[in-house]
């Protein structure tokens, strides 16, 4: 009986711990974004805080491109603080700002 209970319990303990390493370690980068900002913003981390900032990400990848926002995830990855995370959000925003004013040039310019 004891043995089948320390089998038991290791086996609960390497589940736990195999799903905490998928979890934290192979989560989509923009999940492991998300929670890297929760814990240096210190907001809640509620579900729907999470997934609203998954929404904002997929909002940023379609206005500033893919490229933009992989180069923002890793920046705010290597934060080490809320306000240094932020200036990667704002490196986000003004790309697609970037891109904007691009976008209207080229529509605005006569052809050649």
């Amino acid at each position: 009986m004891k043995k089948l209970l320390r089998v038991v319990i290791a086996a609960l303990v390497l589940g736990g711990l195999g799903f905490a390493g998928y979890y934290f370690l192979f989560g989509t980068p923009t999940k492991r974004t998300c929670r890297h900002l929760a814990e240096l913003c210190g907001s809640s981390k509620r579900f729907g805080d999470l997934e609203q900032c998954e929404k904002i990400f997929a909002t940023f990848e379609r206005t500033s491109g893919a490229e933009s926002v992989a180069r923002a995830r890793s920046c705010i990855l290597e934060s080490n603080s809320c306000v240094a995370a932020g200036g990667c959000m704002v490196r986000i925003g003004l790309g697609a700002a970037g891109q904007l004013l691009d976008g209207l040039k080229r529509s605005i310019a006569p052809a050649n």
